[in-house]
């Protein structure tokens, strides 16, 4: 007998193969998607961030994004981009922030830099973004850790908390 599916269900399926297709399917998100996993909680995150001195908001309107580890000789700093955003009734101004957060390998919240886009990626010692390089495309760290200043886009940015 054939194995065909009807609205749904599997029909003519021997028990072994549909064991076999039940482990597959319950591992695979698993396997699918280890990159969007989170080293470490959103709330465990925003903990991090309100006891360490954050100077953004960790309520409302709140996203994370994890962009993955950025070695920086005996550091590495998890990245994160935040996205905030101020909701008002129907016809008023919305306002946001955007930025990007560095989380010391031991989960000390180091600082962050306000940007205008999401980063594109992570490469070495760089956080790359989507700007031609003569205007500042990157983030770049070095064995004494995190830039006090970078430039973006033509735009200076600050290190701060």
């Amino acid at each position: 007998m054939r194995d065909t599916i009807t609205d749904g269900r599997v029909v003519g399926m021997k028990t072994g193969r549909l064991f076999g297709l039940v482990l597959l399917l319950g591992f695979a998100p698993t396997v699918a998607c280890p990159a969007k996993k989170l080293p470490i909680s959103v709330s465990q995150l925003k903990s991090i961030l309100a006891k360490q001195g954050f100077s953004g908001t960790v309520r409302g309107d709140v996203h994370f994004s994890n962009f993955g580890i950025l070695p920086c000789g005996s550091n590495r700093y998890q990245v994160f981009y935040y996205e905030w955003y101020e909701s008002h009734p129907p016809g008023l101004a919305i306002h946001a922030q955007y930025r990007v957060l560095f989380i010391r390998n031991d989960n000390s919240y180091v600082g962050s830099y306000v940007v205008q886009d999401r980063p594109m990626r992570i490469s070495g010692n760089s956080l790359i973004f989507e700007y031609p390089g003569n205007l500042g495309n990157r983030i770049q760290c070095d064995a004494d850790g995190l830039p006090a200043n970078i430039l973006l886009n033509d735009e200076g940015g600050t290190l701060f908390k």
